[in-house]
């Protein structure tokens, strides 16, 4: 195709410039052998043997990847970690991601996210708020949460279809905040604030997955203080991932995922209404049952007593009006 300038424009796929970038990352001598430092979060070690972590510096993030072998050289580490990651940068061409394959990890210290972190959770923990003996039930039958979310967070919209799916009886009051970015605490406070005075059985807070440093938003002490302070039971569900945020802690419920939440609200529709034509059915038999008895009991009644033939009650009468009717007769043919 010739553009206007007379340029010859050449279509390439995805894929052209996947390898393409790919290869130039991996063909930079730079690249191959070098040291970097950061705070260990995301630290997630797989069942094969290898390792996934992230390295982060000011909202920064390197994904990090160690084979097994590599990985059983490293000294001990965890989320918070300060260390200095070696290794070579190559580009993960299907999912479009750059990342550092590590060597060698030397430890330097723990890291400002994560001891922020620690700190917090100690101070709020010395206060009560976490609490079990604070934390209420969720309601066993409710028909009507208030979801603190955002509509564009993916946690909103899988915590909405598992709902839908399963619990369809049970309708959503959307409480709309931001769920990352300077301003998001405050909304996230006053989104709950504003779920405490409406008319439903439960809150739920949640979001979509990230890294530790997204959903760090979670743990500010304005959000965990308004969790714990809101008029109706709360199911935190925050992220897709083991690291628990603080308003975990806080909330009277915590869900693994936004899925596992929509679980966690009462019963399934379906079980519902099998629990009612169950019950139904049962009652039905009951009454049928007693409306049997009491049809039995009144017919031996009614075959021992006069009830069978009313005009038995009246015989008595009958007859004695008769024998007063002769005697009048009589009497009064003897006058005449």
């Amino acid at each position: 195709m010739i553009e206007e300038n007379g340029t010859l424009d050449v279509v390439r796929g995805v894929r052209w410039l996947a390898s393409l970038l790919k290869a130039r990352v991996e063909d930079d001598p730079s690249l191959r052998s070098i040291s970097i430092r950061g705070e260990v979060t995301n630290y997630k070690p797989q069942s094969k043997g290898h390792l996934n972590f992230d390295l982060s510096e000011e909202g920064f993030v390197l994904r990090c990847f160690a084979w097994a072998d590599d990985f059983n050289l490293f000294p001990p580490f965890a989320n918070g970690a300060k260390v200095v990651a070696k290794g070579q940068v190559t580009v993960y061409a299907q999912r479009g991601h750059y990342e550092l394959v590590v060597r060698n990890v030397r430890l330097e210290g723990v890291g400002g996210v994560h001891e922020q972190f620690e700190a917090r959770k100690k101070q709020l923990a010395a206060e009560g708020l976490f609490d079990p003996a604070r934390k209420r039930r969720l309601p066993r039958f409710p028909f009507r949460v208030a979801l603190v979310s955002s509509r564009r967070a993916e946690g909103a919209r899988d915590f909405q279809t598992r709902l839908a799916t399963l619990r369809p009886h049970v309708g959503i009051v959307f409480c709309e905040t931001s769920v990352q970015g300077p301003n998001a605490a405050y909304e996230i406070a006053g989104a709950i604030g504003y779920a405490s005075k409406l008319d439903v059985d439960a809150i739920v807070v949640t979001r979509g997955g990230g890294s530790f440093e997204d959903l760090f938003v979670f743990s500010d002490e304005r959000v965990v203080r308004a969790i714990a302070g809101a008029a109706h039971p709360v199911l935190s569900a925050i992220g897709h991932t083991v690291d628990q945020q603080l308003s975990d802690f806080a909330a009277d419920l915590h869900a693994e995922t936004p899925s596992a939440a929509a679980e966690r609200i009462g019963y399934a529709t379906d079980t519902l209404l099998d629990g009612l034509h169950t019950r139904g059915f049962a009652l039905k038999r009951s009454a049928e049952a007693r409306v049997l008895t009491a049809a039995t009991g009144l017919e031996r009644a009614t075959l021992r007593s006069k009830l069978g033939d009313g005009r038995l009650l009246l015989l008595p009468a009958r007859q004695g009006l008769d024998a007063a009717d002769e005697g009048l007769n009589a009497g009064a043919a003897i006058r005449l």
